[in-house]
C-alpha cells in the first residue's frame, strides 16, 4: 500500500504540470486572436467604454448584421402619426405593446405619414422614393389614409355632395389604386394593412354624410380585393358603440384608448388571415 502512495504522487505531480501548461497555452492562443484588450468578446475604444469584439460576431455567424430588425411601415395622415395618443404611441408603439419584451425588440417602427395628407399626397410621399429601403424591408405596412379627402367635403350644399363625392371618391381609388400597387412591386412579401373610416362626429353627422362614409370604406374595401396579402380593418361599428372613450380631447383624432384598439383589432384581422 505505502509504494502504490510512493508512485501516485509522481504522477500526479506530472498530470497537473501538464495540465498547466496546456491551459496557459491556450489561455496565449485567444489573446493572439483576441488582441490583448479583448477578453470575453468585449474590447476598449481608449475610454473605458466597452465595444462589441469582431471576433464574437463571426464565431456567432451573424457577420456584424444582428441588430437588423423586422421593419413596421406606417404611412397616411394624422391617425397613421398617432395624433391625439396621450402616450405619444401611436398605431406602432402600440402594436410593440402588444407583443413580449423579446418579440417587441426585433421590430423598428418607421413612420412616414403626414398629418392632413390626402390620398394623392401619400402617393406623392411614395413615389418619391425616400422610402424605398424602408418598403423593401418592412414585414409589415400599416395605412392610414382617405378622411382627410372625404371631411373637406363638410360644409358643401347638399346639392353639390354627391357630384364633389363622385369626383373625391374617384381620385382616391386611383390614387390608393397606385400607391398600392408601388408597394406591393416594392415588397412582394410584406402584409399591408389599411384602416377603414370612422365617424368622429357621432349623431351629430348628418344622414348624407353616413351614407357618404360608408360608400367610402365599401369602394376602398373594393380596390383591396385587386391585391393579395392586402386587408381591411373596419372600425366604424368600433368607434361608434364606444366613441367618447375613443377619441381624444379634440373630439377628431383616436385616444390612448382608440389607438390600443385599433392595435388590437390589426392583430385580430391578422392572425384570422
Amino acid at each position: 500500500m505505502n509504494g502504490l502512495k510512493k508512485m501516485a504522487w509522481p504522477f500526479m505531480l506530472i498530470t497537473t504540470l501538464v495540465m498547466t501548461i496546456l491551459f496557459i497555452s491556450g489561455f496565449a492562443r485567444v489573446i493572439s486572436i483576441t488582441g490583448s484588450s479583448e477578453i470575453a468578446g468585449t474590447s476598449t475604444n481608449g475610454q473605458g467604454v466597452e465595444i462589441s469584439s469582431q471576433v464574437d460576431k463571426e464565431v456567432e455567424g451573424v457577420s456584424g448584421n444582428e441588430d437588423a430588425k423586422n421593419v413596421i411601415l406606417i404611412i397616411g395622415d394624422s391617425i397613421g402619426a398617432g395624433v391625439g395618443d396621450e402616450r405619444n404611441l401611436g398605431i406602432g408603439g402600440r402594436l410593440l405593446s402588444l407583443m413580449t419584451f423579446e418579440e417587441a425588440d426585433t421590430y423598428e417602427v418607421v413612420n412616414m405619414s403626414v398629418p392632413g395628407a390626402t390620398t394623392s399626397e401619400m402617393k406623392a410621399n411614395l413615389l418619391s422614393g425616400n422610402f424605398d429601403k424602408a418598403i423593401k424591408e418592412a414585414k409589415y405596412v400599416f395605412v392610414s389614409i382617405g378622411g382627410n379627402n372625404l371631411n373637406r367635403m363638410r360644409g358643401t350644399e347638399v346639392s353639390l355632395k354627391v357630384i364633389e363625392l363622385e369626383e373625391r371618391l374617384s381620385e382616391h381609388i386611383n390614387d390608393l389604386e397606385d400607391s398600392l400597387t408601388y408597394l406591393r412591386e416594392a415588397n412582394e412579401e410584406v402584409e399591408i394593412v389599411v384602416l377603414g373610416l370612422y365617424n368622429p362626429y357621432g349623431d351629430s353627422s348628418e344622414t348624407e354624410d353616413v351614407r357618404f362614409l360608408h360608400e367610402w370604406n365599401y369602394q376602398t374595401r373594393l380596390v383591396l380585393l385587386e391585391f393579395d396579402q392586402i386587408h381591411f380593418v373596419a372600425l366604424y361599428d368600433v368607434f361608434k358603440v364606444n366613441l367618447n372613450l375613443f377619441l381624444s380631447i379634440d373630439d377628431f383624432h383616436p385616444s390612448g384608448e382608440g389607438y390600443q384598439k385599433i392595435a388590437e383589432y390589426i392583430v385580430e384581422v391578422l392572425i384570422l388571415n
